[in-house]
């Protein structure tokens, strides 16, 4: 159809988004949507959506070995070759497959320009094929893909690129956020155009975990064992997977439809032994059905003798429900990590539900290796795979406490995370009628934290960057000393050059009885530079980073804190932190969340679990604020300090925490520490900050993009868009 431009009309659309605005905070779609028409009526638009042809081409650190691609560095980049021109300034849906071998990550696109480049982080195609919705930069000449993060053979491809109307892209946008895709609207319709563009990022980004049935089916691609799926190892020489299903009499049924399952795994070489006290009825269950290779029904008691036989070296062992399922590239996909890292002992996957419609939800889409968070929450859980001379242990059980691999699970304490892998697939479908119930929101405290209450507190250091604020600091000090041994503590105040005549008399008061100390930090704004120079002159081994705007009412948060800083694994570790309207602020930053880090879960109520309950129980993350930061000084000067000459201000937390970690010292969050924050009280919002600001940001993102594009304590199929966990 021709684009029919429409009479200017700027006053009825501002009348109409007054009114659309007016519908949605009353929450009432149909007549937004009626509204809507009214003022889109008012705009141009083309209703058609062209396909374009597109070819990819090896651009950087890529080469083709015969049929397949071969990255030769972290850094490889295709680029995307369009016959007709790049499609500069418009909306596209870019369709495209990865292998199943793939360690799972996020592409990049990267739009090139006369002037620069800007990189997007495209969704991760956890079920073999996705795609990115969203425009391409005004001015863009290239676009290049780097479809993987590490060097070795990969497969990739575009399925189809099409170019799209605002009608098309809001199609998109409203089945996963109706709200913003309406502000959106109202947005373009008065000529915000940035924002609307912003709004329908997020939308199209961010699919509700609710709708997981439909957006699996809109990604799901079967193997292709000659194309993307070649072997890529010598599958004769890979290990034996063992499956022991536990069953009931009443589970015929489901052991024919999981032995069919395995039978058509392209991986050949696996055994399935169904273990169940009423073996003999299950056998005659199942005589009906020819089984090649043979299904072994043993007893409790002989499938215990069958863990005292001598394993294969290499032998793969798991245990689940017989009523479970697998995808059909499962074992392909596990026989490959296990030959790809033969170190490793362990290996999970993730997890969904399945209901007797075979509608798929609830998808448990967990973190890389995280022991503290497996210590506490248990989230592993099941989809574990274990090598079998690992499992030995396990022989002098009952053999029906193995259900659901919980007993597997336990094999995973004290390993280091170069046995421990995670495989970024969903490998095992679990009945929605009886899948496990959500972990209690009880710690499971690990042997290596020690009672906050009765071991022998560390000497520590309180440090609390100020200038004047004397409600904030005087606020924070009285909370302080109620809810610590505030003359077991020291306190030093990094003050920059306050005058309030209030502050100063308290600073006098307090140091006058011993209680704290003043370090004096004149010159521009630095927090980087205050904190460190507090902490050159502290005395104590362990230091506490608090903001002046940091209230307390629980006399734990200290101690627990403390409990963590002081293992020998640990390096930074952080508080939940709350709004004073009780609301979430932070439980922790997701890296590239929101371009380059957020606070995943902010603005939920204080209570919110999280997702996999991880807001309930101490676990990992990439980094923590320096609102309240804990760390052990000798640690903290091993990585030189927060970085005061090019992050003064912005992300120098998240740099530290990243820094630490380099050296192999983890980050905690530990929920049950809980504080108030009155975020940015003392220096405002963004929009009253300099435009110095961009630039830390962007050494940020240059210092870190690797971990930006791929945080390992947060799943690649998830949005990077929504501050709620979503689906990318």
């Amino acid at each position: 159809m021709q684009a029919r431009a429409l009479p200017d009309a700027a006053d009825q659309r501002r009348v109409g988004f007054d009114k659309l605005s007016t519908i949605v905070d009353g929450g009432d779609r149909q007549r937004a949507c009626v509204a809507w028409s009214g003022i889109w009526r008012l705009e141009v638009f083309r209703t058609t959506m062209a396909t374009r042809v597109v070819q990819l081409q090896p651009a950087v650190d890529v080469e083709r070995v015969g049929s397949t691609l071969q990255a030769r560095s972290a850094a490889a980049w295709l680029r995307l070759h369009f016959p007709d021109g790049v499609p500069s300034g418009r909306w596209i849906k870019l369709t495209y497959r990865g292998s199943y071998f793939d360690p799972l990550v996020r592409p990049v696109l990267r739009f090139v320009t006369d002037q620069d480049h800007e990189d997007v982080l495209a969704p991760a195609p956890l079920f073999g094929r996705t795609h990115w919705i969203g425009r391409v930069p005004d001015g863009s000449r290239e676009v290049l893909v780097s479809p993987v993060d590490r060097p070795g053979p990969f497969g990739f491809e575009i399925d189809a690129c099409r170019t799209l109307t605002w009608t098309n892209v809001i199609a998109a946008a409203w089945p996963n956020d109706s709200r913003r895709t309406l502000e959106a609207i109202g947005a373009f319709s008065i000529g915000r155009r940035q924002d609307a563009r912003r709004w329908l990022r997020q939308a199209v980004g961010s699919a509700p975990i609710k709708r997981f049935e439909d957006w699996r089916a809109a990604r799901w691609r079967d193997m292709e064992p000659a194309g993307l799926e070649a072997p890529r190892n010598n599958w004769s020489l890979g290990p034996r997977i063992h499956i022991v299903a536990m069953a009931t009499a009443d589970d015929g049924r489901s052991v024919g439809k999981l032995r069919d399952q395995l039978v058509r795994q392209p991986y050949p070489n696996w055994s399935l032994t169904v273990v169940s006290p009423t073996g003999h009825a299950l056998m005659q269950g199942l005589a009906a059905a020819a089984s090649n290779p043979p299904v072994q029904i043993l007893e409790p008691d002989a499938a215990a003798a069958m863990l005292l036989a001598p394993p294969e070296a290499d032998g793969l062992l798991t245990v689940f429900d017989a009523s479970d399922g697998l995808p059909a590239y499962a074992l392909a996909v596990i026989a490959e990590s296990a030959l790809t890292h033969p170190d490793a002992v362990a290996f999970y996957g993730d997890e969904d539900s399945v209901d007797a419609a075979g509608r798929h939800s609830e998808p448990r889409l967990k973190p890389d290796w995280s022991p503290t968070f497996n210590a506490c929450g248990h989230y592993v859980r099941s989809a574990l795979f274990v090598r079998r001379r690992v499992a030995a242990p396990l022989a002098a059980m009952r053999i029906g406490d193995l259900v659901c691999g919980e007993s597997l699970n336990g094999l995973l304490a004290g390993r280091p995370a170069a046995e421990v892998m995670h495989i970024r697939r969903v490998l095992l479908s679990k009945p929605a009628a009886r899948r496990d119930p959500a972990a209690p929101a009880v710690v499971r405290t690990p042997t290596a934290e020690v009672s906050a209450r009765s071991a022998a507190r560390p000497h520590v250091t309180v440090i609390i960057p100020n200038r004047d604020q004397f409600r904030l600091i005087s606020q924070c000090l009285t909370g302080l000393a109620r809810t610590t041994d505030f003359g077991d503590i020291e306190v030093l105040i990094a003050d920059n050059g306050s005058s309030d005549a209030a502050v100063l008399r308290l600073y006098e008061s307090h140091t006058a009885s011993g209680r704290l100390r003043v370090i004096h930090c004149p010159g521009p704004f630095n927090f980087a530079l205050q904190c460190n120079l507090a902490a050159e002159q502290a005395q104590a081994a362990f230091l506490v980073f608090l903001n002046n705007d940091i209230e307390m009412f629980d006399g734990d948060w200290l101690p627990r804190l403390l409990a963590w800083a002081r293992q020998a694994d640990v390096g930074a570790v952080g508080a939940r932190l709350l709004y004073p309207s009780g609301r979430l602020q932070h439980v922790g930053h997701v890296l590239g969340l929101g371009g380059t880090t957020g606070h995943v879960d902010r603005n939920a109520s204080a209570d919110d679990h999280g997702y996999l309950n991880r807001n309930d129980v101490p676990h990992e993350v990439s980094a923590v604020t320096a609102a309240c930061l804990a760390v052990e000084k000798r640690k903290f000067a091993a990585v030189g300090g927060f970085d005061a000459m090019d992050l003064p201000v912005e992300l120098n937390d998240v740099d530290l925490c990243l820094r630490l970690a380099a050296c192999g010292w983890r980050t905690l969050l530990e929920p049950r520490s809980v504080l108030i924050h009155h975020e940015s009280a003392s220096r405002g919002t963004w929009k009253k900050r300099p435009a110095s600001y961009t630039r830390q940001h962007a050494i940020f993102r240059q210092r870190w993009h690797a971990l930006i594009r791929d945080d390992p304590n947060f799943h690649p199929a998830l949005s990077l868009h929504s501050l709620r966990t979503a689906l990318g």
